[in-house]
């Protein structure tokens, strides 16, 4: 294993950290530019690009900027490092460089390079090295200078996760299908769609997932995506597809038979509660840059920085470089929202949420998409996003610091299914609508039993609008046992005549 010491016996090396790197997400990348002046003020960059599950890691020299001459010939090698710098795969090359002209290197994707540095990456830091010597008649010039450059570019990538329900599994026939469609939040990437199949392959019913990528001419990222079974408990059990990579260039990717439907029942009390089949669907968009690439560079011999886009002072060793720039970084992100004071009156309908936001955080429940943990009452399902509900119940909350460790379905025994839908759909939208005597009531004990103050003024206020004689005592037993002083008074009060 070669030290990054070893790189100062170079006349020049360029050293280029991509963060958040993954080889199934990526993209065409650039370097920023570099100019060797011991090499006659050629300019330069590095282009890594996945070419046919390769990555290709080409040196080009640079066109129209480059005041360098006709043709330089050079020997250079390019190499990946570890997080300490040490060489994990190298190439070695020569060549007579004319302007644009370029020399590319191509890694596997699959090679064992790629584990290796997943181990040893604790960031999803990719590091290059380009190390660059002139020549003369293919025998290298001698440099009093040793010269480096260093850059750095932030990739943006997001994660989605999401569990598919697939309910009445046991029945699906051979031939049927069950579709999902899914879109990021931000709707900037196409629509991806999940197909399930049941297909007879040699008398066994299997289980087959393909996704279908939608057409689109304006495509720059790039899209891995993982499927897992999981089990009663939330747990992940099987994995069924595993960080498998979307090209934009395709339309539809064949999976290969992921489980049997046969596995799946035999073993129905792990896999299939209540005919539920729970996968766990996760998605990783890789975007580009994110952050303008930050360069630095120094020269051993005079002690001059050449110009970089932003310096970060003298910095000696690669390691000193890398903890100065990622201690620096800072993401920067600004959300800006506009919330309108209308409120409705409908006593049937209570509300105090912007008409926008309603609508999409009530889009987010009712499609249950990016969801992280599932909510449990007899048959019925809730696919809910833990950081929403967390904010508006401190008891929810505490259950899911308690459970969901391991676990992503919770049990919720006191409540009915259309009790935790009210409820849930208010702490969404702060929203409930259709009230009735009955599910009001029913809401009002839930609201009591999870410590949702607003929640309780709702379903207090309306239950003492609405007093009649078939109610009046169950709104003052309700006033009683919650300590509802204004609910027991209006109850009194409906009983004595009082009341209007």
């Amino acid at each position: 294993m070669e030290s990054i010491a070893d790189s100062q016996r170079a006349p020049f090396t360029f050293i280029w950290t991509i963060e958040h790197f993954s080889p199934q997400t990526c993209l065409s990348l650039f370097s920023p530019s570099f100019i060797v002046e011991s090499m006659e003020n050629t300019r330069w960059y590095i282009n890594l690009n996945e070419v046919a599950y390769r990555f290709g890691c080409s040196l080009i020299r640079e066109g129209n900027k480059d005041t360098g001459p006709k043709s330089i010939e050079i020997d250079f090698e390019i190499a990946v490092l570890d997080d300490n710098g040490s060489v994990l795969i190298s190439e070695k090359g020569h060549n007579v460089f004319k302007k644009e002209l370029y020399r590319t290197y191509l890694f596997e994707l699959d090679d064992p390079l790629w584990e290796k540095w997943r181990k040893v990456s604790s960031r999803d830091i990719l590091t290059i090295r380009c190390r660059m010597w002139k020549t003369h008649g293919q025998k290298r010039v001698r440099s009093t200078s040793a010269d480096m450059g260093f850059a750095c570019s932030k990739l943006r990538v997001e994660q989605n996760s999401f569990i598919w329900s697939i309910r009445d599994f046991s029945s699906l026939l051979v031939q049927q299908t069950k579709i999902l469609s899914w879109q990021s939040p931000t709707n900037e990437e196409p629509k991806i769609t999940l197909d399930l199949h049941i297909y007879d392959y040699k008398n066994k019913e299997e289980v087959n997932i393909f996704p279908t990528l939608e057409k689109s001419r304006d495509c720059n990222y790039a899209i891995s995506f993982s499927i897992s079974v999981l089990d009663a408990h939330g747990r992940e059990v099987d994995c069924l597809i595993d960080r498998q990579r979307m090209e934009y260039r395709k339309e539809t990717y064949l999976c290969s038979s992921i489980i049997t439907k046969s596995k799946l029942i035999a073993n129905k009390d792990l896999y299939l509660k209540n005919d539920v089949l729970l996968l766990r669907c996760t998605f990783k968009i890789g975007k580009g840059f994110i952050l303008n690439p930050v360069e630095y560079s120094y020269s051993t011999s005079s002690g001059k920085a050449n110009e970089p886009s932003i310096s970060y002072g003298m910095r000696k060793t690669f390691k000193d470089f890398r903890d100065k720039l990622f201690s620096s970084a800072i993401d920067l992100i600004e959300s800006k929202s506009e919330t309108s004071k209308e409120e409705e009156k409908d006593l049937s309908t209570f509300s105090c949420a912007s008409h926008s936001l309603k609508k999409a955080l009530k889009g987010l429940f009712e499609d249950g998409v990016l969801s992280d943990v599932i909510l449990r009452t007899g048959d019925e399902l809730f696919s809910i996003h833990r950081n929403i509900v967390s904010a508006r119940s401190p008891l929810f909350r505490g259950m899911f610091d308690k459970e969901t460790k391991e676990n992503e379905i919770i049990d919720v025994p006191d409540l009915d299914a259309d009790t935790l839908r009210n409820l849930l759909l208010f702490f969404y939208t702060e929203t409930v609508k259709d009230l009735q005597w009955k599910n009001a009531s029913k809401l009002f004990k839930a609201a009591h039993l999870y410590r949702i103050g607003d929640l309780e003024d709702v379903c207090s206020y309306f239950l003492r609008d609405n007093l009649s004689e078939s109610n009046v005592k169950d709104a003052l037993s309700m006033g009683e046992k919650f300590n509802d002083d204004n609910l027991k008074l209006a109850a009194m009060q409906f009983s004595s005549g009082e009341s209007k």
